[in-house]
This record gives structure tokens, sequence and C-alpha cells, in this order.
């Protein structure tokens, strides 16, 4: 039979349509908190087109933490790159998930020109994002870490997003902040001191994904999708770091300097493999080897433990209590992890020292509501649980 090259055009751009209608990209929202060198991945990302390979069009929306959590919940949010406050709701009990973490903990307090060392904000001011948040978390370990008691020798401000910080402290209205990348480099490079990193005490997902439960396990493809885009612009900025410079400072407004000081710091805070697993655990369990007093280890086994192998990691976080018993983290951890292996006595005087340095962190109160209520103290949970609501409302105004 004769074909015409006509009918075979013709056939081929039916074809052409139908294929395109059929296979037309899914649009993903992606919620984020704040414009930083944490959000620089996910843009680029999709300004070079690596969500679209797998037929996905991701759209960036600027959003709370507290909105983007409740998304997630709803379903009008598919990821959120607020992994830190994600894991805070699942704590919480939200059905939420981190499914990705990208960097290590990039959190810097830095202060005015005229304090040298931690020490020197006894009586000062030191501003946070939002009280209950990760920068809150970080003040008061920082400050119990140095021998200051957040609540009476210290004054902690609640100002905003690390720009606003960044800002404040520039005006000189706070003594010092805690500030995540870029505006950590930019204060340094005005003058400010950079006094305390955050990850020398403690680890904790600083950026990456977090979903919900449901949309894992409904859409596990895609998720796997997102994760293959992420993981392929962390290597893609390794190898061209000139490149990347020129995206940051476009992206973020900054000089050259700037730019050159945040690509490398990027660099050094990312995860080797973006996941924290057993692989992980492993690499921490060798540091041991070499040096079994290293704290950060240990608490970094037993978080990774939680919900996971919760009696293993207990054992991790009681040595981490043995060596530094002054931190208030190690007693939240231990508070969490004698929790979900219902040791409730146990879980309740730990997170009662906790709550002595976390008073406006919101998610302990919930676990220590849920430890009353396993203990069988019922008055003493519903207390706890008013407490948790209140500060979960002041959060999110």
């Amino acid at each position: 039979m004769h074909v015409s090259l006509k009918s075979i055009v013709i056939i081929g751009a039916v074809l052409l349509l139908t294929w395109t209608s059929a296979t037309q990209a899914r649009e993903v929202v992606i919620g984020y908190s704040g414009r930083t060198i944490a959000e620089m991945p996910f843009a680029w990302a999709s300004r070079k087109g690596f969500f679209k390979e797998a037929n996905l069009d991701v759209k960036m929306i600027y959003m709370s933490t507290s909105i983007a959590a409740k998304g997630l919940m709803s379903g009008d949010v598919d990821y959120s790159t607020a992994m830190g406050g994600a894991l805070r709701a699942a704590i919480a009990g939200a059905p939420v998930i981190g499914v990705y973490s990208m960097f290590k903990a990039q959190m810097y307090l830095v202060a005015q020109p005229r304090y040298k060392q931690v020490a020197d904000l006894k009586g000062k001011t030191v501003g946070i994002s939002v009280f209950g948040g990760a920068y809150d978390l970080v003040a008061r370990t920082i400050l119990k870490h140095h021998g200051i008691d957040p609540e009476k020798q210290a004054t902690l401000l609640q100002i905003g997003d690390s720009r606003t910080l960044y800002s404040a402290l520039s005006a000189g209205t706070i003594d010092s902040a805690i500030l995540g990348p870029p505006y950590d480099i930019k204060a340094e490079l005005d003058g400010n001191n950079r006094l305390f990193d955050s990850s020398e005490i403690f680890d904790m997902p600083f950026s990456g994904l977090a979903t919900s439960k449901k949309k894992l396990q409904q859409d596990r493809a895609e998720v796997k999708a997102i994760v293959r885009g992420l993981e392929r612009i962390r290597r893609y900025i390794i190898a061209n770091r000139a490149e990347a410079e020129a995206f940051v400072k476009q992206f973020l407004n900054l000089n050259d300097k700037e730019a050159r000081l945040s690509v490398a710091q990027m660099i050094r805070s990312f995860r080797d493999t973006g996941r924290t697993t057993d692989e992980a655990v492993v690499e921490f369990q060798k540091e041991l080897k070499n040096n079994p007093a290293h704290v950060k280890s240990l608490l970094e086994i037993a978080a990774v433990r939680y919900r996971t192998d919760s009696a293993d990691g207990l054992k991790y976080a009681q040595e981490a209590l043995k060596l530094a018993p002054q931190l208030p983290f190690v007693h939240y951890l231990l508070g969490l992890l004698y929790t979900d292996t219902e040791d409730f006595p146990q879980a309740i005087s730990e997170l009662e020292i906790a709550q002595k340095y976390f008073k406006d962190t919101p998610e302990i109160y919930f676990v220590l509501g849920t430890a009353y209520i396993g203990a069988g103290r019922k008055e003493d949970a519903a207390r706890e649980q008013a407490e948790f609501k209140r500060l979960q409302q002041r959060s999110a105004k």
C-alpha cells in the first residue's frame, strides 16, 4: 500500500499532540520560608530543568514554616524546604516526614565587634527568628553550653528571618543574632564577630525536603524524582563552583566576595549523601572508635535511631549525658527516646529538665504531655497540651 509523505507527517503530528497531552508536566508546589543559600539549590535545579526531565513543573512559593506544615497536611503544598520545622511538627504528632537532608546545620552566633566571646553576651540581647523555632533552640543551647542561663542572663528577641536579623544587627538594635548564610558572612565582612558555630555542639537538619506521609505512600516515584534532582544539583554545584557563584550572586544580590564565600561554605556543609541513614551511623561509629568522648557523634546516632530503634538510641544518648550533662538538648533527646520506649517516668524527668531551657518551644509541651498521659497523670497532661496549643497559636501569628 502506498503511503504519502504528507500522510506520515499528519499521523506523526497527531501522535505528537496526543503524547504531549498525555504527558503534560505535573505541577509540584514546594514551600520555602526564606531567600537564603539553603533555597539556592532548589531554585537552580528548577532553573536548569532538572525536575522537568522527570515531567515535573516545580513551583517555589514563599510561606511561613507553620503554613508550610499545614499545607503539607492538607495537600495544598507538596513539599517544604523547612526540614527543622517539619520535623518539629512530626514530633508533635503531625503526619509529615523528612525525606532528604541536604545540609548540615548552618546556624551561627554573630555579635557586634565589641563582643569577642560568647561569655561576653551575659546580660545582652540575642536575636532569633521566632520563639520555638530552630534559631531559638540553637541560641538557648549555645548560651547554656557557655554557662549563660538564657532565661535569666540574656534576652532573646524575636526579630524575623536571617535577612531581618542581619539588618537589626547592622543597625545596632541588638547585640548579637543567630544567622544563616549568606547573612553570617555579610555580617562578618562588615566587621562583626562570628562567636560560635552551632554544628560544634550538635547537628540538625537545616534544609532539605519534607512531605506528608500520605504523599510518600501514594506518590513515592515523584518523591524519588525530586530527590534525584536535588542530588544532581548538589553534585553539579561542587563540580561547577564558578557557575554556582554567578547564580548565587544574582539570586541573593551578593557581591563577588560574598558569593564566593557563600558557595564555599555551602559546599562544606553538604552532607555526603544528602541523607541521614544507617550509612551515616556507621560513619559516626567510626568517629567514636577514634574518640569515644565525641558527644556530637553520640547525639547524631541517638537522633537517627529515634522512632526507628529508640532502645539502641538510648544507649548513645545516655553516654552523651554522662559527658555533657550541661547540654539541654541531651535531656530533650533523652525525653523523646524514653517516651518512644514507653519509659514514661524517665521521660518526664528528662523533659522537665529540658523544659526549663526551652520554655517557648511548643513541641516539648506536646511530648511532655504525652509522657504524662502514659504515666496516668491526666491533669498534668491537660495542662501541657493547653500550653502547647497556646504557643503554637503564638508562633503562627
